[in-house]
């Protein structure tokens, strides 16, 4: 029975976004400022913020090193302070999450990002380290930082600092050569339309019965529905962005964020309504609250009571939640925490093991990355279990189960590209990010199999567009090299078997920067066709001509419609 019957650093994170993803995926990542000035200027300042980057880079590492031996002579004090931060860093950075190697960021970035917040979180501040985060009460509370150091020497944590930035690369490592994207996309045809405003398009979902689009916008905390024909049919306001949402029957059930920008506020929630057009009634309200800036959610009976209970990811930021309500019946829920840490993403609810109990497939994307199955155990247990687990710089932002090779099991479709971490100057570009594939053996052991590299790869869907009995792929990318390689912002992947894809973008992919995307039939033809929605705001340098025109003439979102049929 549904609720309406009953009555829904790593960094800190912009989703990733970011719906179905919750904006896509969330812009879950990264603290930064939505700036409002001249284009061209912002642009010289990001370039000029990163050249001072690199410069300080040098700065810290001059500062972190004795004025070194003279030419001809080795500095064996120096060799072995480094040796010796190697070994530390092998035991204290690896203690929360997987071990970060040295090579997985720029030295600039080493310096001036991630080993100043480090220190914040051994007890190494100097000041209050809640302010030195700009964490809130809830965090204050929760008394994550320690009190006092927890290395035992002052030269320990130097050594650590010394072996970083003797280790890492100077700029960061280059993209690994991947397949030409080709430039025009004859199976779809674009349709751009009108701009309404400067889009800051947080979630996009076609209703392929309804022959309906929904497009969540993060400005106006809004919700607006389109026909096929790209008419607004009307719209619905809430208390902050939307970023999931679940249609049953006539009443839709809305996730808000509560936050767009990194929080950790308890300011999301779970509304329904009627759906605009039905006979259903116009309003529901909120009938869940306090959440930890949620973006994406499912409803499934966890208990075998014959309700349907509620999973939230909280994404959060420094703080944040997987959650379960438990539909009490006559409306009310009852809160459960599954895993108490922040980066919760994306939720699939599958019965893994066949046991009539349905089990929860998570990405979190902070800190300890990686994808997840949580076994239901019953009686409101869960035993979790790692499929895929990566280091707190990789960037996780969307995933799927899907049958990739036809061999009867599901396996995982994955993007990591969520690049809004850095918070002080430019985030460089990852050499690992992209869309990747992990086939599953048929035991749920899953080993990469495909990766086709991808700067900044926040969502990708794997359907068969072109109906030849083969999944094809449709990625975005929301942390794209705008100035080198534009046409990675959208990919469409035709699938030619045997794990070959051949890569192609359309000719408009510059009309927005995309943050989000679906696929479905929008005009009942019979094919599946793609929407992308834009949130054209947000970190990372784009040209100014670029960014003008998103600014004055950017759509919130684009149709892709398929020519199939």
């Amino acid at each position: 029975m549904s609720p309406a019957a009953e009555s829904k650093k790593s960094g800190t994170v912009w989703p990733l976004f970011l719906g179905g993803m919750a904006l896509g995926a969330v812009l879950v990542a990264g603290a930064f400022s939505l700036r409002k000035g001249d284009p061209e200027e912002e642009t010289k300042a990001d370039e000029a913020a990163w050249s001072v980057a690199a410069e300080k880079s040098e700065a810290a590492v001059a500062a972190e090193s004795d004025p070194g031996p003279e030419p001809g002579t080795r500095d064996d004090s120096r060799d072995g302070e480094v040796e010796r931060g190697r070994e530390l860093s092998k035991t204290i950075c690896s203690g929360c999450h997987l071990y970060p190697e040295p090579a997985l960021l720029d030295r600039a970035n080493w310096a001036l990002e991630v080993l100043p917040d480090m220190a914040i979180f051994m007890g190494l501040s100097d000041g209050d380290p809640y302010d030195e985060l700009g964490a809130q009460q809830r965090v204050r509370d929760a008394g994550i930082i320690p009190t006092s150091p927890i290395l035992e020497s002052i030269e320990d944590w130097r050594a650590i600092v010394s072996y970083y930035l003797h280790e890492a690369p100077d700029v960061a490592l280059p993209q690994p050569e991947r397949a030409p994207i080709a430039i025009g996309l004859d199976a779809f045809e674009a349709v751009v339309p009108v701009q309404m405003q400067s889009p800051q398009t947080s979630l996009v979902r076609i209703d392929p019965e309804r022959r309906a689009l929904y497009v969540g916008e993060a400005t106006t905390n809004t919700l607006a529905v389109f026909d096929a024909g790209l008419q607004r049919m009307g719209f619905l306001e809430f208390d902050s962005p939307p970023s999931d949402l679940i249609l049953k029957e006539d009443i839709l059930y809305v996730l808000q964020m509560g936050d767009l920008l990194p929080s950790d506020d308890l300011n999301g929630a779970i509304s329904f309504v009627g759906r605009p057009g039905s006979s259903a009634p116009g309003g529901g309200g909120n009938f869940i609250k306090e959440l930890p800036r949620p973006v994406d959610m499912e409803f499934v009976d966890l208990n075998g009571d014959g309700l349907e209970d509620i999973v939230v990811c909280g994404y959060g930021n420094i703080l944040g939640s997987l959650l379960w309500f438990e539909n009490k019946g006559s409306g009310k829920f009852e809160q459960h925490v599954i895993e108490e840490r922040a980066g919760a993403i994306k939720v699939h609810v599958r019965d893994f093991n066949k046991d009539g109990r349905p089990d929860l497939f998570v990405m979190f994307a902070q800190s300890k990355e990686g994808i997840y199955i949580f076994e239901n155990a019953g009686n409101g247990d869960f035993l979790m279990t790692p499929l895929v687990e990566k280091h707190p710089v990789w960037g996780n932002s969307w995933f799927e189960l899907v049958d990739m090779d036809g061999d009867g099991d599901e396996d995982i479709l994955a993007t990591n590209g969520d690049n809004g971490d850095h918070v002080k100057y430019v985030p460089p570009f990852k050499n690992y990010h992209g869309v990747r594939i992990y086939l599953n053996d048929g035991k749920f052991n899953f080993s990469e199999s495909w990766f086709f590299p991808i700067n900044g790869a926040y969502k990708a869907l794997a359907r068969d567009f072109d109906q030849d009995g083969d999944l094809d792929i449709a990625s975005i990318a929301y942390f794209a090299d705008f100035r080198k390689s534009r046409e990675e912002s959208f990919v469409y992947f035709e699938n030619q078997g045997g794990m070959n894809f051949v890569p192609a973008t359309f000719k408009q992919t510059l009309a927005g920067r995309w943050l989000t995307l679906d696929a479905g039939d929008l005009d009942g033809d019979g094919d599946l066709d793609i929407v992308l929605g834009a949130l054209n705001e947000g970190p990372s340098i784009v040209p100014a001509m670029l960014k003008q025109r998103w600014h004055e003439s950017g759509p919130p979102f684009v149709l892709l419609k398929n020519r199939l049929k």
